[in-house]
């Protein structure tokens, strides 16, 4: 479990950083067409610049997480590495795979570009709970 959690916590770690705004935004423009085909808000436009706020947010959000996972196999005990394998485990399903779905189904992304990030969720999913049985 240890393993895992390194390697979780680092890839959240580094999923948070992507979201900074200076990072995240460049980004974004590059990306829109893929991750939001009918949006048409100009980057310099407020909502833009919302949403690049709000992604920021959660970015700091997968940074904490990710941290977590890191220090608690850095420093934590085996007995505690089950609990943040089910945190992990538990928002990948309720803050990853739910909202990505959601997405997808209400036509505000492309299925093909959000489906690999549900599969990508389902993965760190299926492996925790493995290691956990």
């Amino acid at each position: 479990m240890r393993e895992w959690l390194w390697a979780v916590g680092s890839f959240y770690v580094l999923l948070g950083v992507r979201f900074l705004p200076a990072i995240n935004g460049k980004q974004l423009q590059r990306m829109r067409e893929r991750i939001l085909p009918s949006w048409t808000a100009p980057p310099e436009s407020v909502e833009f610049k919302a949403l690049v706020d709000w992604q920021w947010t959660f970015g700091l959000d997968l940074f904490a997480i990710g941290l977590v996972g890191i220090v608690s196999a850095a420093v934590g005990s085996s007995a505690g590495y089950r609990y943040v394998v089910w945190v992990i485990v538990a928002r990948e399903f309720i803050a990853g795979i739910i909202p990505d779905a959601w997405l997808i189904i209400r036509g505000y992304t492309q299925s093909s570009f959000y489906g690999g990030f549900i599969v990508l969720h389902a993965a760190i999913i299926a492996t925790g709970l493995w290691l956990l049985s």
